[in-house]
């Protein structure tokens, strides 16, 4: 299974892949984490990926469009991987198919 992270601190989640269950989960193969650094798509020279919020007020908000990037460059990667369908591919096919059945055991009205 593999697992995308969106983060700005991705030292936080070393800690979590060394010790434990999880940490045999990573070393079978069976989890696989990539950890994306937000600020690697921000611009500017400071890389800044928060902002003022709008009208005004304290403390600051997540630019969005440094979020938008990430979010894209993870579909693209996860898009090119032939064996991959995104994740809300395989919720939607679930959905059909469990429908389907619900129908399927439905009695059927006679016409008469």
């Amino acid at each position: 299974m593999r697992i995308d992270v969106i983060t700005l601190f991705p030292d936080l989640f070393v800690p979590f892949q060394q010790q434990g269950v999880v940490r045999r989960a990573f070393d079978s193969g069976a989890v696989n984490l990539k950890l994306w650094q937000l600020r690697d798509f921000a611009s500017g020279n400071y890389r800044r990926v928060d902002d003022r919020p709008f009208g005004g007020g304290p403390g600051m908000v997540m630019a969005a469009q440094p979020l938008a990037d990430a979010l894209s460059a993870i579909r693209l990667t996860v898009l090119n991987r032939k064996q991959c369908r995104p994740l809300s591919c395989c919720f939607h096919l679930r959905a059909k198919r469990s429908r389907m059945r619900a129908l399927r055991r439905r009695p059927r009205r006679r016409k008469g």
